[in-house]
């Protein structure tokens, strides 16, 4: 650790904030976001919990109401510094310039000690641009605490909302959704994917969700918007792979085999098209297995910073490692992350989910909210739950189902709930618009075990 002398603060303006306090309760609404964990002295912190405490019981708090809280909670404090406080406080008038002195002596002490725990970070083992992110991530910390948002009244809110609504009505603003390039999809939730939204998709294995993912990703892309890709299940060469595929409209098998299966034409014209295509776009592959919450985050936040983002895809959650005991508790903790994540970056967050293996019990496997694996933060958590089924992979001597997909809009914050069909290209890995006749009804499938590759 770095040798320090006496960390900044300002015990003159901690005393002035608790003591304008105590003589005016009402004042409590002038130091906004002040802290008990803001103040340099503990006793003082523990004051002015104790304050807090006592006027968001709408009982008051004076000298001798905080120091019976304090007594009863065991925290016996000094009443001669209580009186003290009061004594030495001609009014509360300046209390909002108090309360900021106090919070900027904070945020200088954790200055301070992101600067210790960078120090650490130079001199351990991580690689030179790894501990650049992580050294970045150690002051970004300390700026998000810095920003506070005072509550808007509907009026003003309402001005914002509509001279936005009018820029886009006029074309002179983007929609604020993200297309999927699947157009009933984005139909069903109103333009696209917002921003700030927490988006899972669930499926059975072998249904194709990663395609799904993967689908969503390089339209995104395509579109203009920059797109990170974290691939906790593929290679980073099978990710390229498939969305030469995709958009190329080439086989992957014949990707995979080489000149041996590619025709030696169009093939290699169709790839040649693929890879200038994508040369052109932001799209940015991660194939880091087991990743955590923070690792996740970090790795976001350095995109954003270097070269924007607007969609963040997470294949998939329960890869991802935590450090809680019960895994329900980890995946609760990532949702959770992932949701906030999503609102401070101001991107849509996709993350792909397995469904629990009970809904092959079920002589209808169509997917459920109560299908998703590990508790039931993911389904409270996230702001519209997908699920993606092919009845193919149950019937696959039907010829009338090769190709069909439905996904199932089972949660959706902003709009309504249903059922979408889509068209699976497997031998390109990608999704579409479902544009041929729909199948006929299907008797339920048979049940059957299946292996737990997705």
């Amino acid at each position: 650790m770095l040798n320090r002398t006496t960390p900044p603060h300002s015990l003159n303006a901690e005393e002035a904030v608790l003591g304008a306090l105590m003589l005016d309760n009402e004042a409590i609404d002038r130091v906004a976001d002040l802290q008990a964990e803001h103040f340099y002295r503990p006793e003082n912190g523990a004051i002015f919990r104790h304050i807090q405490s006592l006027i968001a019981q709408n009982r008051p708090a004076d000298v001798l109401t905080v120091g019976d809280m304090a007594a009863a909670r065991k925290e016996p404090l000094d009443l001669a510094y209580l009186h003290a406080l009061v004594a030495n406080t001609p009014s509360a008038a300046n209390i909002a310039r108090y309360a900021e002195i106090v919070r900027e002596k904070a945020l200088q002490r954790g200055m301070l000690l992101a600067a210790d725990t960078v120090h650490d970070i130079v001199h351990g083992p991580l690689p030179t641009a790894e501990k650049l992110d992580a050294a970045q991530a150690e002051f970004g910390k300390l700026a998000e605490t810095t920003t506070r948002k005072e509550p808007a009244s509907i009026q003003e809110a309402m001005a914002r909302y509509v001279e936005a609504l009018d820029e886009r009505y006029h074309g002179h603003a983007p929609n604020p959704g993200i297309s999927t390039g699947l157009a009933d999809l984005d139909e069903i939730l109103n333009g696209g994917m917002r921003r700030g939204a927490l988006i899972t998709v669930g499926a059975r294995p072998g249904m194709g969700k990663s395609a799904f993912a993967e689908t969503l990703a390089l339209n995104a892309a395509l579109d203009g918007h920059s797109t990170l890709f974290m691939s906790m299940e593929m290679p980073e060469a099978e990710v390229v792979e498939r969305a030469i595929a995709s958009v190329g409209r080439v086989s992957a098998r014949a990707l995979a085999r080489g000149d041996r299966g590619l025709d030696l034409n169009d093939g290699w014209s169709r790839v040649s098209h693929a890879v200038t295509t994508m040369s052109e776009v932001k799209l940015f592959i991660d194939d880091e297995p087991g990743l955590s919450l923070l690792q996740v985050v970090t790795k976001a936040r350095a995109i954003k910073r270097k070269h924007g983002l607007d969609l963040l895809v997470i294949d998939y959650l329960q890869l991802m490692t935590g450090t809680e005991e019960k895994r329900y508790l980890q995946i609760e903790a990532i949702t959770k992350g992932l949701k906030i994540l999503a609102k401070t970056l101001n991107i849509t967050v996709v993350a792909l989910s397995q469904f629990s293996r009970d809904i092959e019990k079920r002589p209808n496997p169509r997917p459920k909210p109560s299908d998703f694996r590990d508790g039931g933060s993911i389904e409270q958590d996230s702001d519209i739950l997908l699920g993606l089924y092919r009845e193919e992979q149950d019937k696959p001597e039907s010829s009338e189902l090769q190709g069909y997909a439905e996904l199932f809009v089972m949660k959706n914050r902003q709009g309504k709930t249903g059922k979408i069909s889509l068209h699976y290209v497997g031998e390109q890995m990608r999704f579409e618009d479902h544009t041929g006749p729909m199948p006929m009804p299907q008797q339920a499938p048979a049940q059957r075990g299946r292996g737990f590759h997705g």
